[in-house]
């Protein structure tokens, strides 16, 4: 269904394109599916940061794909000629023009022919001619890149001299010191590491620091930086909501991002930041956990890491979330932790349908995917352990916990401050038995 949905989408553009006397810079058989991309017809602004070495953004500015010189870096090659400003026109470079691919990876080919080369890139300006820029040779990319190049190894080497600039460690900073594997970069991050008692300040901090931290405890075994990890951890403790966590406020934001109250893009670091922490020996809240595992594990092999508790979004576009999750869930094969991860009961061998009743409601899970009868789950389907509503976009956990010795199906509705600690709580809210032998229990 997604190979269709990513074609379709493809024929469209295509078609879009060839009714406006547009080039066509996407067919079905390349259509990227792991990475956004410019649309040819879109009359949205398309910006790309950097070009390279060079030391100019460039805005795409549509219809077409006309490049426009969004900034001059200070202190960059382009600077240095004098003549190249913001809101320029560039008609080509290296006398070639944006069409037919990806204008990405035409602007990519033409630096690191450049970098192979004499160094020499070529701006064509609307109204003022050439503007010549020398960027840095490099030599060509070997066949084995990264490894066993010298053109990756200087590269590694100039961001790590970089980085080393820092006064403070910024996200990404000491495991990418740290992972060069040079003792002279390993004394910059002691450098960054000495006294630290306060190394984040919200949970973006937490989920894109935290793991560089641990790394540098488990290089060096420097105990010092233990509580800060703690810290940390209990700070994220006191933060998550429904499994997951906000990027800067405190708990659930829902006026930020998609409103669920979660930020995956922190919230998938987080997680894999306590593995980490437990990796490091520091104690982690089992509840808290728990919860946040089982809250990610269920986006693992279905495309993408959503953005909050809704479908995922973007086709398999990464974002940080994806490979933030692999990354964790890397992390929890070297712990071999085995944990159970919950689905969804099935009644009879899963042959038939799972009738859940309790004093609100009754829903039948058929399966499927369909949620046959249902007062206030009406429009919604079940997947993995989750309940998802198409209507509203929303996704509801489920999953069985024991309770007092016995096995209760939850369903989340918004927050877990009422779940029950004990059986008589829990068996105080139900109308009768699930007819698997399980008790019912929604969350308020």
């Amino acid at each position: 269904m997604i190979t269709l949905a990513l074609v379709s989408n493809a024929w469209s553009q295509k078609k879009n394109a060839a009714a406006s006397n547009e080039p066509a810079y996407y067919t079905p058989a390349t259509t990227p599916i792991f990475n956004p991309f410019p649309n040819v017809t879109d009359k949205k602004r398309w910006l790309v940061r950097n070009l390279g070495p060079v030391g100019i953004g460039i805005m795409l500015v549509r219809p077409g794909m006309t490049m426009q010189i969004n900034n001059v870096e200070i202190g960059s090659p382009a600077e240095a000629t004098g003549k190249l400003q913001k809101g320029q026109i560039i008609e080509s470079i290296n006398g070639k023009v944006l069409k037919e691919v990806d204008p990405r990876i035409i602007l990519g080919d033409i630096v690191t022919e450049a970098e192979a080369k004499d160094g020499t890139v070529v701006l064509k300006i609307q109204g003022a001619g050439d503007v010549t820029v020398g960027i840095p040779v490099m030599g060509s990319y070997s066949k084995t890149w990264p490894v066993n190049c010298p053109k990756s190894d200087k590269i590694v080497r100039n961001l790590a001299d970089l980085i080393a600039k820092q006064d403070q460690p910024k996200w990404g900073s000491v495991i990418f010191l740290l992972s060069t594997g040079e003792e002279k970069d390993l004394d910059v991050v002691k450098r960054w590491m000495k006294g630290i008692k306060n190394y984040a300040g919200m949970n973006w901090d937490r989920g894109y620091k935290g793991p560089g931290l641990c790394e540098y405890y488990l290089r060096t075994g420097d105990q010092s930086v233990l509580p800060v990890i703690k810290q940390m951890t209990e700070e994220l403790r006191v933060n998550m909501f429904s499994g997951g966590w906000s990027g800067r406020a405190g708990p659930a934001a829902f006026t930020y991002s998609v409103g669920t109250g979660q930020v995956h893009a922190s919230g998938v670091n987080c997680m894999s930041f306590l593995l980490m922490a437990k990796l490091c020996g520091v104690e982690v809240d089992k509840y808290m956990f728990d919860e946040t595992f089982s809250q990610f594990y269920r986006f693992a092999g279905h495309g993408n890491v959503a953005y909050g508790n809704t479908l995922p979004e973007g086709g398999f576009r990464d974002n940080g979330k994806t490979s933030g999750l692999a990354f964790g869930l890397g992390i929890d094969r070297v712990l071999a932790r085995g944990v159970n991860h919950r689905r969804r009961p099935k009644a009879d061998g899963g042959k038939g349908p799972d009738k859940i009743e309790n004093a609100k409601d009754t829903i039948q899970l058929l399966d499927g995917g369909k949620v046959a009868k249902s007062k206030f789950f009406g429009g919604y389907f079940w997947s993995g352990d989750m309940l998802i509503g198409v209507n509203d976009d929303q996704a509801l956990k489920m999953e069985v916990r024991k309770v007092g010795g016995r096995d209760f199906l939850i369903i989340e509705r918004g927050g877990f401050n009422a779940v029950p600690d004990t059986e008589e709580a829990a068996t105080a809210r139900v109308s009768k038995d699930w007819h698997c032998g399980y008790h019912v229990y929604v969350r308020q």
